[in-house]
């Protein structure tokens, strides 16, 4: 009977914390692109189906739901110096840092067995495991 209370939490996990952690990560590479760059920054959120666009400024995003596992982000007439490549490659897992903490920090703060307890340590290993694995930056082709 404990498994049937664990697919909810699994469905909104994939559903709902992944896109947003991906969101969140790729976010941080728009920031120092828009920091680093004149041109415009496009954030795209999965592939295939139809894409939403929400346009912010310089900042475009591309959105797909249910289709989350993928993210980049892309700039115009961006310096290439050095300091701008660390930063712009930095920033995304540094957000993705950032979101692992701030929801472990919250979610064993909570007194008790409490589901949004649970919901925030979940969130907080899956920024965390998404970290670790983007710490090695992927060029992606033109």
């Amino acid at each position: 009977m404990d498994t049937v209370l664990w697919l909810p939490r699994i469905a909104i996990f994939w559903l709902v914390t992944v896109p947003l952690l991906t969101l969140i990560h790729e976010l941080g590479h728009a920031a120092a692109g828009l920091l680093t760059t004149r041109g415009a920054v496009t954030v795209s959120i999965g592939t295939g189906g139809k894409a939403r666009t929400i346009s912010l400024g310089r900042l475009s995003m591309e959105l797909c739901l249910f289709s989350s596992l993928i993210g980049f982000c892309t700039r115009e007439n961006a310096s290439r110096s050095r300091s701008g490549e660390v930063l712009f490659y930095g920033a995304g897992p540094m957000f993705s840092l950032i979101s692992a903490a701030t929801p472990g920090y919250l979610g064993s703060s909570l007194s008790g067995d409490s589901s949004l307890g649970k919901v925030l340590l979940s969130a907080s290993s899956g920024a965390f495991w998404q970290l670790i694995v983007t710490l090695v930056p992927v060029r992606y082709p033109s």
